[in-house]
């Protein structure tokens, strides 16, 4: 397994895993982490996307208060080390950036103003050149989601915006920029006429039904509410208004939902807060099912690997490794206190083929050959008695 992590000063490491290793452990082996960018505590990272354009791998960094990078990323065979260079920058201009994001080829930036840039990247060089949309959904955004319904942004997609003060909003793309399709309502106000504060931190599409109608959001609020919307009709409050703590949502993985194949299955999401709570909820049954045990403080990014496993970095400085069951399977200390982490290989290496099956298989081929020549020695004897 390797991953790209970085922290809230702006180191950005690679580090590469496997499942045992524990570096609380002295009788551990070691990961390998190899640095892959300097420090700059007047220019944190927002954010890290990777995506694969023009048949290599591609970085876009987003750093405070308004700096957006795009470099190519690769390992340099003779030393081994990873290795970036600089194909575009860009300052936005009096904003500041408040949020990155990635799906498919498409990236994008959203900055404080409102104003948002989103980009495809070709695959391979014959399919084209970079698409760019831009446009301003308005003040008061802090996150955004976009869902695709095709490859490039010249196909039909949804954006969904919001932030403090600012509730969820869906808007389609058209020929020349974007409209509003549909808004959240705020939930009722509580017993005493107060209306609840408005605040969303975390958004995520979910996949639509297998009819198309169900088109569902997944949202995280600032005051520790996890909320799921169909903003696929008139429905604008939310079908779930579920607190699962008193402080902010920080992050949200959706770990298993509902598809077009198999409707029927259940909807769980892992989330962690400012205080290091890190559980699984299942929406059907409104309840925490499960808890990721290990951090101390803030667990600060999470992102899903195959077989359901999850991986996870935070204040502590450790990044971890969590199977189906949620028992940790690998444990690094990197050194940062971890503010993201994006998957570059999400599986352990296949191991080389044992030594042992190796000599085994080469004794056979000699045994074999030595049967051969025996017998074949045996039948020109038995010959030359004859004659």
């Amino acid at each position: 397994m390797k991953f790209l992590v970085w922290d809230e000063v702006g180191h950005v490491n690679i580090v590469k895993t496997k499942k045992g290793i524990d570096t609380s452990k002295e009788e551990s082996e070691k990961p390998e982490i190899y640095p892959l960018a300097e420090p700059n505590a007047k220019a944190p990272i927002v954010g890290i996307k990777l995506l694969r354009g023009f048949g290599e791998d591609v970085v876009l960094t987003a750093r405070l208060p308004h700096t957006i990078s795009l470099h190519g990323f690769k390992i340099d065979k003779k030393k081994q080390v990873p290795k970036l260079t600089l194909l575009d920058e860009e300052n936005l201009a009096n904003s500041t950036v408040v949020s990155v994001g990635g799906e498919g080829q498409v990236i994008w930036h959203i900055a404080s103003d409102g104003s948002t840039e989103l980009r495809y990247f070709p695959e391979e060089d014959e399919e084209g050149e970079i698409q760019r949309r831009n446009f301003n959904f308005g003040e008061k955004i802090s996150v955004a989601a976009v869902k695709l319904h095709g490859k490039t942004l010249l196909d039909p997609h949804h954006v969904a915006i919001g932030g403090d003060g600012r509730d969820v909003e869906v808007w389609a793309s058209k020929d020349d920029g974007y409209e509003k399709i549909w808004s959240a309502k705020n939930v009722k106000a509580d017993k005493l006429g107060l209306a609840s504060p408005i605040g969303v931190s975390q958004i995520q599409f979910l996949p639509e039904s297998k009819d198309g109608k169900a088109k569902q959001l997944l949202v995280g609020t600032k005051f520790g509410y996890i909320r799921l919307y169909d903003y696929s009709g008139n429905v604008r409050r939310p079908l779930l208004n579920h607190k699962v703590c008193d402080k902010a949502i920080v992050q949200m993985q959706v770990m298993s939902a509902p598809t077009a194949e198999d409707e029927k299955k259940e909807l769980t999401i892992a989330y962690t807060n400012p205080d290091g709570k890190f559980a699984l909820l299942s929406v059907d049954k409104k309840r925490d099912i499960g808890v990721y045990k290990g951090f101390t403080g803030k667990v600060a990014a999470v992102t899903k690997l195959p077989h359901d496993y999850v991986v996870a970095t935070g204040a502590d400085r450790y990044l971890r490794v969590y199977d189906e069951n949620r028992k940790v399977v690998s444990s690094v200390y990197w050194g940062g206190r971890g503010a993201g982490v994006a998957v570059l290989e999400g599986e352990d290496e296949k191991p080389p083929a044992d030594d042992k099956e190796d000599s085994d298989e080469e004794l056979w081929e000699k045994m074999e050959e030595v049967a051969e020549k025996a017998s074949s020695k045996k039948r020109k004897t038995t010959d030359g008695r004859r004659g």
